[in-house]
């Protein structure tokens, strides 16, 4: 299933023009991954709740630890399960750079829903805007020929999981609590 969907979708690749110069934009290595970190980096000084004052620090760094876990993993993962590209098997329609990595779990799944999570968790509104852009930076790997669905779905769970444990687990540590006390309130007027 995972190749007849990936041949499915990949095979929509060079056949609308304007498709495929949108998909060069948000499959590159730059445009998503940058604009999700200055969201995120803007999360980090807009006001909190009241009733839970450092809310938006706190998401910023459960995301922020949980790039540099679940990447940790994912480096892991790749070289335990060491899944060629799809073009190297296969004849695909290959828009993008030829990664030479393991294809098992899509690096970039990882980092964009682990930035998406961060910012869901501290605004809802804008945490919709990054899960929209996180899938549609996986999905553009699979239409530009370089990941199976397989392995951008692997990534979201990877990276979205990874975020989430972090911020579930600043809550009900003793470690999390002195992170919150010890963190300035940039957002206030002092």
């Amino acid at each position: 299933m995972d190749l007849t969907l990936f041949l499915w979708i990949n095979g929509w690749g060079g056949t609308i023009g304007w498709v495929d110069r949108l998909s060069l934009y948000i499959v590159s290595d730059y445009f998503i991954p940058v604009f999700l970190s200055t969201v995120l980096f803007g999360v980090w000084f807009v006001d909190s709740e009241v009733k839970r004052p450092h809310k938006n620090q706190l998401c910023v760094l459960a995301s922020l630890l949980g790039v540099g876990i679940s990447n940790s993993f994912n480096s892991a993962l790749n070289q335990i399960v060491s899944r060629a590209r799809p073009f190297v098997d296969y004849d695909t329609v290959l828009l993008f750079y030829p990664p030479t990595d393991s294809s098992f779990p899509a690096n970039p799944a990882v980092v964009g829903f682990a930035l998406a999570i961060g910012i869901l968790l501290a605004n809802r509104w804008l945490g919709y805007l990054a899960v929209v852009l996180a899938l549609m930076w996986g999905l553009s790997r699979v239409y530009s020929g370089v990941n199976y669905p397989l392995d951008v779905l692997a990534g979201y769970f990877l990276g979205g999981g990874s975020t989430t444990i972090i911020y579930v687990g600043f809550h009900f540590s003793p470690i999390g609590q002195i992170i919150l006390r010890k963190l300035p309130n940039w957002a206030s007027p002092t």
